[in-house]
């Protein structure tokens, strides 16, 4: 479905992401194995870089922060009269991924671009742009007409619970993105190819680290039930 360089996906039983550096225009094409990232050291500062690397400590303004967040919408639709009905509905009409089905799926694929660029004593990382596509996937009930009061307004809390839950992991997703510009930009080496490799590196010690957040929210919300996102939503709460 996609041409990656990398990718990382997360599966629970509310919702879905997906970390993905796809191989732009501006993107090397080889990464390197990886390691762990020392605590600060994603996202130095081009000056701090050289120092570190032994070559010049020029005084740069911060690169422009090229970072482009799109963020849409999808639903599908839900029928019954009933729990037992609408909860059949959303099992069936219900977003996959595999053999799992979700009552809300979030997805999001991020696209980090940028140019090593040869300098007098090494190299430094120019052009960063990231593209980060988020696509949250929530059900629509589509009710016949006079139904119970209670049905409708536990179907609102539960849509409302959902969406938050959703909405969650697009913020983890929101702030990866930002850490990944930090993490590559303007970054000095010695040589391109050592440029490239630590943004390489750097990237996908990233990835694993917003895999491990999200998973973490689930984790920590039992997948979204403790906030509510669960139907039937009174058996949540007995």
């Amino acid at each position: 479905m996609r041409l990656l360089a990398f990718a990382l996906a997360i599966t629970t039983l509310g919702s879905v992401s997906f970390w993905a550096l796809t191989a732009g225009p501006l993107a090397p094409s080889a990464a390197p194995p990886v390691e762990a990232v020392p605590p600060g050291a994603a996202g130095d500062a081009w000056s701090s870089d050289a120092r570190a690397a032994g070559g010049p400590s020029p005084i740069v303004a911060p690169p422009p922060r090229a970072i482009r967040p799109r963020v849409s919408a999808r639903t599908y639709a839900v029928t019954g009269t009933t729990e037992r009905e609408v909860l059949r509905s959303l099992l069936d009409q219900g977003p996959r991924d595999g053999d799992d089905i979700f009552f809300g799926l979030t997805q999001t694929e991020l696209d980090v671009r940028y140019e090593p660029t040869p300098i007098s004593g090494g190299c430094v990382i120019k052009d960063t742009e990231v593209d980060l596509d988020v696509v949250i996937t929530l059900p629509e009930w589509l009710p016949a007409t006079d139904l119970a009061p209670d049905l409708q307004s536990d179907w609102r809390r539960f849509r409302r619970a959902l969406e938050a839950h959703e909405n969650q992991h697009r913020a983890i997703a929101e702030a990866g993105a930002e850490r990944a510009f930090d993490a590559v930009a303007e970054l000095y080496r010695s040589s391109c190819e050592e440029a490239n490799s630590e943004a390489r590196r750097r990237l996908e010690v990233l990835g694993v680290e917003v895999k491990a957040e999200h998973r973490r929210l689930d984790e920590e919300t039992s997948h979204g039930k403790t906030d509510g996102a669960v139907w039937p939503v009174r058996k949540a709460q007995d």
